[in-house]
């Protein structure tokens, strides 16, 4: 698809300012040069075209005066060379994390440890260009019985252990850039987003080996967790466009491979089967040959009849495109509200319910955020509280306020997801 010429309201810093909040910036910086390159090529052949004046008329001499929206607006050369060196380090970056996945794998398997690549790590490879599949961390499953024996190899390779044996991922961080998310589970227990958690409880049960301990999902149950991941963050808390493409970039990789019936069945249990639907039809319009017929692969120049349907399809639009690669607090915050909701008879008790367990969490979620606290008997949970109180009171205190704007938005009904 030929990139078309940004909007005319529309500042290049912004473009690039949100393709870096939504993690494609590198695939961008390719729209944005073959945009400057096809503007060289045709400014070089209009002045290749033009004769000397005096062997023309006046009114030939006036036909080529350019007007005055003639030549597309360009990024100026500052931001070029901002966006060209940060698209360097981010194909750098890409090329350390797949050699990294593969000596992981390698590693792994040959200690005998089960092994899944999740997500990015097996997304990446079916991008036309894998650089343009930026990652913040490569995400594998193993099981939870061999995950000291992965602890083991990860910090004799160097990594520092981030968290272990905690929630649902073991973490760990090697300099300047590499994260790994080791996943116990796919999705946490007692996760908002109903049956979520039972279905994924086992996802062994769903693993085809490939060689001795490496494993994948058949590309039924790859496309239904891609579905299921991009689901619950976009409930909880906003999800961004990069997760659309991933749709678009599957489809055209594994449509075929795909079984209709089982995805209806397992995506029905899923509570996804609207979800699915509007999501793919989102990707056709952007990224498929929709957006290739109309040259507007974004909702910007939507100008289809304003009926409700294509006012909600506008309002998830906005969604998207205001929630960045890994969603807002905001957005969060509303869902958790509006959950709290529905457990108790009218706003005051649901803010305060909402405020209470913000401050003063149980203990096994005590216990989840701070590892270093397993094993605290239940009496000093009231100390914990403190001590929560005073380091996030510190750590993230520039979410306070979004607590109570959110409990204002809640108060007015006009949350995200009310």
């Amino acid at each position: 698809i030929e990139p078309p010429e940004k909007p005319a309201n529309v500042s290049w810093n912004a473009v690039y300012t949100l393709a870096k909040r939504h993690t494609v910036d590198t695939m961008a910086y390719e729209a944005v040069r073959r945009l400057v390159k096809t503007a060289e090529a045709e400014s070089a052949k209009e002045d290749a075209s033009h004769e000397p004046a005096a062997a023309k008329s006046a009114a030939e001499a006036a036909s080529l005066e350019p007007t005055e929206n003639s030549a597309p607006e360009l990024p100026s050369s500052q931001l070029l060379t901002a966006w060209s060196h940060r698209k360097d380090a981010n194909v750098a970056k890409n090329l350390v994390q797949v050699s990294e996945r593969d000596k992981l794998v390698r590693l792994l398997t040959d200690d005998g440890i089960d092994v899944l690549p999740l997500k990015g790590s097996v997304l990446i490879d079916m991008y036309p260009n894998p650089s343009w599949r930026q990652m913040a961390d490569l995400d594998m499953l193993i099981r939870a019985d061999q995950n000291q024996n992965v602890r083991t190899h990860m910090e004799r390779l160097g990594y520092t252990t981030k968290i272990f044996d905690s929630g649902k991922d073991d973490c760990y961080d090697l300099p300047p850039f590499l994260h790994v998310e080791m996943h116990r589970k796919l999705v946490p227990s007692g996760s908002p987003i109903p049956g979520l958690s039972d279905y994924y409880v086992d996802p062994w049960r769903r693993a085809v080996s490939d060689t001795d301990h490496l494993y994948h999902f058949s590309w039924d149950d790859y496309y239904l967790f891609l579905l299921a991941h991009f689901y619950r963050h976009f409930q909880v808390g906003g999800s961004g466009i990069r997760n659309v493409m991933d749709i678009h970039v599957f489809l055209q990789n594994h449509k075929q491979d795909l079984h209709e019936e089982y995805l209806a069945a397992e995506l029905e249990k899923l509570h996804m089967t609207d979800f699915r639907a509007d999501m793919e039809a989102r990707a056709e319009r952007w990224f498929g040959v929709a957006a290739e017929r109309q040259n507007t692969p974004g909702p910007q120049q939507d100008t289809c009849e304003q009926t409700p349907v294509n006012r909600h399809r506008e309002d998830i639009d906005y969604l998207l495109f205001s929630s960045g690669a890994y969603g807002l607090v905001s957005y969060s915050m509303d869902f958790a509200l509006n959950r709290q909701a529905k457990e108790h008879r009218n706003k005051l008790t649901t803010g305060l319910s909402y405020l209470q367990k913000i401050v003063f969490p149980n203990y096994d979620y005590m216990m989840l955020s701070y590892p270093w606290m397993t094993g605290a008997p239940r009496a000093c949970l009231p100390l914990l509280w403190v001590y929560r109180i005073v380091h996030r009171g510190w750590t993230s205190r520039t979410k306070i306020p979004h607590v109570f704007l959110a409990l204002k938005r809640f108060r007015r009904g006009e949350g995200q997801n009310q």
